[in-house]
């Protein structure tokens, strides 16, 4: 089937429409994502640790509920079973 001229050209301006737009800046994301009280620091700053990155380390948020929906994935997760048959 042979598609019409006109419908690819139109096919094509739509599909590139997107591609021509700029890009936002950074400021503009934030200030879209978060509420107007949200104070976002230059740069982060936090102790560096050399020890290794452990298997339990999102324990390190305190969250209950992270623990359980972690702790449910790995009991459910069939590519994990698999790959410890294996």
């Amino acid at each position: 089937m042979r598609i019409p001229r006109v419908g690819l050209l139109i096919a094509v301006g739509v599909l590139t429409a997107c591609a021509l737009s700029t890009p936002p800046e950074s400021a503009r994301i934030l200030a879209d994502a978060l509420p107007p009280e949200t104070t976002v620091p230059g740069t982060w700053r936090a102790e560096a640790t050399t020890g290794a990155v452990t298997d339990d380390w999102l324990r390190g948020f305190d969250d209950p509920t992270l623990n359980a929906l972690v702790a449910e994935a790995l009991a459910h997760n069939r590519d994990l079973a698999q790959a410890a048959e294996n």
